[in-house]
């Protein structure tokens, strides 16, 4: 099922009348940025998938081009559950083991995972998501200039888009220029900390718990 979405060009009424002569760009790069940093210090989004491994390394096609899988909470392979392991601490010996099925799974890079030993088969990853840090910028001739990676899913947008607003002002009045003010960058700051303090993910989630799989490109 595809994911609903929102643009962030939607949350800007909530940032430019504290910072009108902003650029809209990097008013809608803040949002995003401050998104991320939501996300990833609540673990307020939670997203299960299957995927069939065929290699290892494999990037994870489930996951949506504009987002970032940050840590995995739990995984199992045919029904067979995979401990965490930091990718730092596998040997080439591990990476070259072949002689599945897997007991560890990893992360090398973005969106990807690798299991050791390396099997072909149903892997099934609930992990913790986020926006994407990076630009994107390829070409659309509907929007020339448009960051493909300026979106968020719906649930962010309508639960959370105050938080996140007051997260891209702290930052957007700090940058020296025309909105340049330092006392309301603080106080938005303040509010956008209050805020991630604030959030409990609910009877049965894992607000709080370490990090499970901690990628080698974080």
């Amino acid at each position: 099922m595809t994911l609903p979405t929102r643009k962030l060009s939607d949350l800007l009424p909530l940032v430019l009348p504290h910072a009108p002569l902003v650029p809209h760009p990097t008013a809608e790069e803040n949002l995003r940025l401050a998104a991320r940093e939501f996300c990833m210090a609540t673990r307020c989004w939670r997203m299960t998938f299957t995927e069939t491994i065929a290699t290892q390394g494999q990037a994870l096609a489930s996951i949506p081009a504009w987002a970032t899988l940050f840590d995995i909470e739990s995984a199992f392979f045919a029904d067979r559950k995979l401990d965490p392991k930091a990718y730092r601490d596998l040997t080439p010996l591990d990476l070259a083991d072949t002689n599945g099925p897997p007991s560890w799974i990893s992360q090398a890079n973005p969106n990807t995972v690798t299991l050791v030993p390396f099997a072909t088969g149903p892997l099934m990853i609930v992990g913790f998501m986020a926006p994407a840090s990076a630009v994107d910028k390829s070409f659309d001739p509907s929007m020339p200039i448009h960051d493909r990676n300026n979106v968020i899913p719906e649930f962010l947008y309508d639960l959370y888009g105050q938080e996140i607003a007051h997260g891209a002002l702290a930052k957007i009045l700090a940058i020296p220029g025309a909105s340049f003010d330092p006392d309301r960058a603080t106080y938005f700051g303040r509010e956008f900390e209050k805020a991630k303090g604030n959030f409990t993910i609910g009877s049965t989630g894992q607000h709080g718990s370490k990090l499970r799989v901690k990628p080698q490109w974080m």
